[in-house]
């Protein structure tokens, strides 16, 4: 299951590339400059994500059930601390980052779009990752695979045949990642 959750994730961001690509070379190359500084966030996540399931995993097995919902809050507020501040340091940073990868203004301009859309929302996928790996840690893996790839993978899908297909925009398409971590968070919370 976990593997499918991952695997959520670049279905729909195979989707999303193939339409950034019809926008032409300078967000395409703002798309690329970007994802190397998203990688940062994504290794805070994942790195939450699995100390969550570790440490719910012993105390559950252990038979602490307080000491695992206690973890999976300090979890929430340090993951959220940690990839909130680093997302407010590229975004202040984010021009001169962007900068490093490609000079031209026009990539730096839809970069810093995409850098401060995904960045500002980063709070909701917190939320998907430490949830996430609180239920594997309680031996159900299914469940958070099976609401992750519904909440990412079909929201995307769903958004680009639809709303994006309407709205043919930069903006529209970046929207759908705040759109798709939020239908994720509501229904993992759910969960």
């Amino acid at each position: 299951p976990g593997s499918i959750q991952a695997v959520a994730y670049g279905i729909s961001n195979i989707l999303i590339q193939a339409c950034i690509n019809g926008f032409g070379e300078d967000i395409v190359a703002a798309w690329a400059a970007y994802f190397k500084t998203d990688v940062i966030i994504w290794a805070i996540l994942n790195a939450f994500g699995v100390t969550v399931t570790t440490f719910v995993g012993q105390n559950y097995g252990a038979g602490n059930l307080p000491r695992c919902r206690k973890i999976t809050r300090q979890a929430l507020i340090l993951d959220e601390v940690c990839a909130m501040s680093v997302a407010a340091l590229l975004i202040i940073f984010g021009h001169r980052i962007l900068m490093l990868f490609n000079p031209d203004p026009a990539v730096i301009h839809f970069g810093y779009i995409r850098a401060t859309i995904l960045l500002s929302t980063q709070a909701l996928n917190v939320v998907n990752e430490v949830l996430s790996g609180a239920m594997r840690g309680y031996g159900i893996s299914v469940v958070p695979a099976a609401v992750t790839f519904i909440g990412v993978c079909g929201t995307r899908i769903l958004w680009v045949y639809t709303v994006f297909r309407h709205s043919h925009t930069w903006y529209t398409l970046m929207a759908v990642y705040p759109v798709s971590w939020l239908i994720t968070m509501v229904v993992m919370i759910a969960a």
